[in-house]
């Protein structure tokens, strides 16, 4: 928890995790290095605070060779890490219902956080909540793999980016709801979140980036305002800057 808290991490914050287990030095297995590091993030933000994860899911371009995939919240696996998979596993956990872009939050604003987010809302809903608590958004040991903050996601979706992709309501999941099984098209296609290393020069020229090590992991701490006026400000005067510069990206390169 030392390492948390020298990194900015307050008693009562409501804070959106990414993290790497493996680079933070927690080497047993998935299942107990979860709970180790969810145990010491609740620790840190106190009885009054909030964690929230990313427990994302598929959805698929041919969704007819997928019919026995139906994802459902209570019981749906995520494929992004240990750290999510974890979260999904803890006692009292609130998962949200969207289709493909499932949140997960633990602590006291958990409901409040993740209200409304199921399959008519827009992908990354919570972020409006996140913002309007004033959260913050932690990075451990995936700056470099996973670069950039869930916020540019959400303002792509603001700007009305994510409809600018011929991907567009073609990739589609199927869900359960009220014990009938319906169809999910994603009506907004992002691009990949490679290019997202664009904004950490914004944010350390506007001197809001904290950065250090949790464990072994270089890690790195943003208020979800903060990252928010500088990633806005960047993609209203380039709507391009998000997109990654790989000739190949299938999902930068389709907008």
């Amino acid at each position: 928890m030392a390492d948390l808290r020298q990194l900015g991490i307050e008693a009562g914050d409501t804070v959106l995790v990414r993290a790497g287990l493996r680079e933070i030095g927690l080497t047993a297995d998935r299942g107990k290095a979860g709970k180790t590091f969810i145990e010491a993030l609740l620790e840190a933000v106190g009885p009054e605070g909030t964690i929230v994860g990313l427990p994302f899911t598929l959805a698929f371009l041919r969704l007819g060779r997928h019919r026995d995939y139906v994802f459902d919240p209570a019981t749906t696996p995520t494929y992004t890490g240990g750290f999510a998979s974890a979260m999904l596993d803890w006692p009292g956990v609130v998962r949200s219902s969207h289709p493909s872009t499932s949140f997960a939050a633990i602590g006291r604003h958990a409901d409040e956080l993740l209200a409304g987010h199921d399959e008519t809302a827009p992908s990354f809903w919570p972020m409006k909540a996140l913002l309007e608590r004033d959260g913050k958004m932690l990075s451990i040991g995936c700056i470099a793999s996973g670069p950039g903050f869930v916020t540019v996601h959400w303002i792509r979706h603001e700007l009305g980016l994510t409809l600018r992709n011929i991907l567009r309501n073609r990739w589609r999941v199927f869900y359960r709801r009220n014990g009938e099984t319906k169809i999910y098209t994603v009506d907004g296609i992002d691009g990949c979140s490679h290019g997202f290393r664009k904004f950490y020069g914004g944010y350390v020229e506007a001197g809001k980036l904290q950065t250090g090590f949790v464990g072994r992991a270089y890690s790195a701490l943003i208020g979800a305002r903060d990252a928010y006026a500088v990633e806005r400000s960047m993609l209203e005067a380039n709507p391009r800057a998000s997109l990654c510069d790989r000739p190949t990206c299938y999902s930068c390169r389709t907008t």
